[in-house]
Formats: structure tokens, sequence, C-alpha cells
């Protein structure tokens, strides 16, 4: 058998097999916010807190070993003889006996009289405020056991989506030396689509797309349709908004408010069948933005 586990400790495979527990029932029993559990290839990295504590006796019992003890307790060793040496006069450190050694074992037991009856009934505090469950957290090489979207904590740019059953990488950008840990992002929200593409690379967003190189080379796709070369040329596309447009050099199709997007304070009346100018000495692209009340 085991031991009473402390703040910090690992859970081998092999143990939690004697309870008869998948990794995912075990994760269900400590459900709790302040629990934080980390998928290790060999066992469950169990942090009971932020940090460690020493449980005072005037506070009571305290909860979070009390929630582990209950599990565990099918496999606790409780005969392991914490014996030291004689006490003598003044000596301030407790000494135990076999029978306080198995007393102090079974302190988190519901039906423990450690240290004394009367400070087990501490009134408990008010409860906390609720607090969000600590994000599902696993090693890199291991299979992911809950599809969604996962980053490693510091490293940005890590943030992607996997399938269950997928592996978690390592990622390039980290050292041979360091642990990749992946976390389960407690918000799921997909990322919004991206904005530019080069040539050959599915649409991420349907609609009308320019050269960034050249803003008046357009195409219109579709949602994943591969985007075009240009002159032969693997280039890089940008997504932009819908709406009438005019380039540099023709005429003003609709009277109003045109901008062109790229180009800052750009914002100007045109009349109908103006010519559209140029900014900076540069041919453009005009997006209309409405009419204007005179």
């Amino acid at each position: 058998g085991i031991r009473p586990p402390t703040w910090a400790f690992l859970l081998a495979d092999h143990w939690r097999e004697k309870l008869d527990l998948s990794r995912e029932q075990l994760r269900e029993a400590l459900t709790h916010p302040r629990i934080s559990i980390t998928e290790l290839h060999s066992g469950q990295w169990i942090e009971l807190g932020e940090q460690p504590e020493l449980y005072p006796v005037e506070h009571g019992v305290p909860e979070l070993p009390m929630l582990l003890n209950r599990l565990l307790k099918p496999i606790r060793y409780d005969d392991l003889g914490l014996l030291g040496f004689g006490q003598w006069d003044g000596d301030p450190n407790e000494r135990f006996t076999d029978a306080d050694s198995r007393r102090w074992m079974a302190r988190f037991d519901a039906d423990s009289d450690w240290p004394a009856p009367a400070h087990r009934l501490i009134k408990p505090k008010p409860p906390a405020p609720a607090q969000a469950s600590q994000p599902l957290s696993m090693v890199a090489g291991m299979t992911c056991t809950q599809a969604g979207w996962w980053l490693v904590p510091g490293v940005a740019g890590s943030r992607r989506e996997f399938k269950q059953g997928e592996m978690l990488p390592t990622l390039p950008q980290q050292s041979s030396n360091s642990l990749a840990l992946w976390q389960r992002d407690p918000d799921q929200t997909p990322p919004e689509p991206a904005r530019h593409a080069y040539s050959g690379e599915p649409a991420p967003r349907a609609g009308r797309w320019e050269v960034e190189s050249d803003r008046c080379v357009e195409c219109i796709v579709q949602l994943n349709e591969r985007l075009p070369r240009h002159e032969s040329q693997s280039v890089r596309w940008l997504w932009t908004v819908s709406g009438m447009r005019a380039r540099s050099g023709e005429t003003c199709p609709y009277p109003g408010k045109w901008v062109c997007d790229y180009k800052p304070g750009s914002e100007r009346l045109f009349d109908y069948a103006a010519l559209m100018p140029r900014v900076d000495d540069e041919k453009v692209v005009w997006r209309w933005l409405g009419l204007v009340q005179i």
C-alpha cells in the first residue's frame, strides 16, 4: 500500500489500477477548482491547491486532503510504524506509539479522532466564491483525451485544435531539455479565420481577395478554394470586405464617400463619373462607403 499523500505527488498507473479506476474516473472523483491533475506517461501528477499548506489543527480538518483520502483509502498502508526516539523531559516534538502512528495515518478519515474530537468539529468557513476548474494538462507525446483547442502556456502561437486520439507534439521552438506541457484552453472559442494566405493554400474566408504587393489585382473565391498564382508566381493574398470598388483612373460608378482601406486618412467625396485619383502617386483601389446627405 501507500502512505497518505502530501500536497503534490505522483499517483502511478500501477496504484490507480488497484483502485479499479480509469484516469478519467479518477479525474471525475477529484473534480475541484483547487485540485490540479497533469497527465503523465506513467501516471497522474496531483496537486492539492496552488501551494503547500501546513493545515494547522485549529483550522479543523482540511477539505482537499479528506477528499483525496476518501478515494485512496483502499490502497493505504496504515502500519508504517512511524516511530522515533524516546521522548525526554521537555521534548517539544510529538512521539508516536504504534497506536498513535495508526491514528495519524488515518487522520483524514471521516471517523478519525485525531488529534481530538473537539478539534475536528471546527465550524466550517463560508464557501469561497465559485472558481473555474483547473484546465486539463498533458505532457507532449501523449494522445489527446479530450478534443478541442489546446496550448502550451507561455509559448506564443501554440494554440491549435486536436481531435481525441491525436498525439500532442513537442514544439520545434522548445529545447530538447524542456518539457512541453499542453493545457486544454478553458476558452474553446475557435479563432477568427485568417485574413491572409498564399497561392495554393485553401482560402480561410470566402469572398474578394487582393494581392498584397498589388492591391489592384483581385480574385473571388469560395471558402477553402485554393488561392491562385499571379503571373505564374506564388503571392500573398489579403482578404477584403465586400463592397463597391473602383481603381485609380476609372470613373466613379456611384456618388458618395469613398476610402482606400490601406491608406490612412484617405476618405473623400466623389461625384458620379468623376475620375478616381491616385494616392501618394500610387494606383489604388477605392471602396464606396455610402451616400452622403448634404
